[in-house]
């Protein structure tokens, strides 16, 4: 899967494909090699059918 992290230090916003029981390990981030921190956020989601297909999502909390 593919989760977002944001550095401490820095404030890089980046994404990695990891392993779901490695989304919590630490990260360094790509920028500066500071410790950053998993965002908990809702999967984006999409219906279809009558054409009117829509997109819901969260902006999600930094944890």
């Amino acid at each position: 899967m593919i989760y977002e992290y944001k550095c401490k230090d820095c404030g890089l916003v980046f994404s990695e494909m990891r392993k779901m029981s490695e989304r919590l390990d630490p990260i360094d981030c790509e920028a500066c090699g500071g410790e950053s921190e998993h965002k908990i956020s809702t999967p984006m989601f999409r219906t279809s059918g009558s054409g009117h297909g829509r997109g819901a999502g969260h902006k999600g909390e930094w944890k």
